[in-house]
């Protein structure tokens, strides 16, 4: 019989760092590319129950262990920072911070980043953000004699 405490026994047995719960599909892209270590066994069975850690914060922890905290507050200045290029002019940058307020907004709830493909939709607008930015043309510095 398997109680509540069981997952939490079960995440002990695992270091933190490896992103497995989270980040699965990273850990997954990167066993494929280059022959990481990837157990989809463990990643299942570090998931705790669900209606006991389904915030954002609560598959943090069997992703990042004592570090969650240190994590959040990375994610939080990430926001900041897409926030900042957004009113500095860099129109590009909207869709990934709207999809970052829509993430950090459900936190309270559930993992939107894990549950709601939030992880495919930062990637996604994250590369556009960059393409456009690749494919915009750039000043040329004009000599300050000129």
């Amino acid at each position: 019989m398997v109680n509540a405490t069981t997952p939490l026994l079960l995440m002990t047995r695992v270091p933190p760092g490896r992103s497995v719960v989270t980040f699965s599909i990273l850990a997954r892209l990167a066993a494929i590319l280059w022959g990481a270590n990837y157990d989809s066994t463990t990643a299942l069975y570090l998931m705790p129950r669900f209606g006991i850690c389904t915030t954002m914060f609560g598959p943090f922890y069997p992703d990042f262990g004592p570090f969650t905290p240190v994590f959040c507050c990375a994610i939080g200045a990430l926001v900041s920072w897409t926030r900042r290029k957004v009113l500095q002019g860099e129109i590009a940058a909207l869709p990934l911070y709207i999809c970052f307020i829509m993430q950090v907004g459900a936190a309270i709830v559930v993992n939107a980043i894990q549950s709601a493909y939030g992880v495919f939709y930062d990637i996604a607008f994250g590369a556009f953000w960059i393409a456009v930015a690749i494919s915009r043309p750039r000043k040329r510095a004009v000599p300050a004699g000129a």
